[in-house]
């Protein structure tokens, strides 16, 4: 007849008759061992894939706020560029105006012969500010 007793933390089977030099573990001990270590590294895997998902989600909303911060700051540039870009336009227009105007009030002024350049200011009246 068989009995079980406990060594440490582990059960084992004894034959009679056995001297006990031979210990084997009680196959239900395996298995809730083995199922236990099982049931361990799925808990560690899932906790490592939420700390992955995470760790995702963190970057994905801080790579949106830097886009976002990008976005803003293309904008602003360009609308820097621009603003400078039409005050040149602007200052650059002036100044064919005034020499239009000056080149139309000299032809105007009866020495349309003496400037060759007065012909291609035939039709022009007046330049609008």
């Amino acid at each position: 007849m068989a009995r079980a007793c406990q060594v440490g933390k582990r059960a084992v089977v004894e034959k009679d008759g056995d001297s006990g030099d031979e210990q084997k573990p009680d196959v239900m001990t395996l298995l809730t061992a083995m199922m236990g270590k099982m049931n361990a590294q799925a808990v560690q895997a899932r906790e490592a894939e939420e700390r992955a998902e995470e760790r995702a989600r963190v970057q994905a909303r801080e790579a949106e706020e830097r886009t976002r911060e990008l976005r803003v700051a293309m904008h602003e540039g360009w609308q820097a560029v621009q603003r400078e870009s039409q005050q040149y336009t602007d200052k650059k227009l002036d100044i064919v105006k005034e020499e239009l105007l000056g080149a139309v009030e000299f032809c105007k002024g009866g020495k349309a012969e003496e400037a060759p350049n007065c012909s291609a200011l035939r039709g022009v009246n007046r330049v609008q500010r």
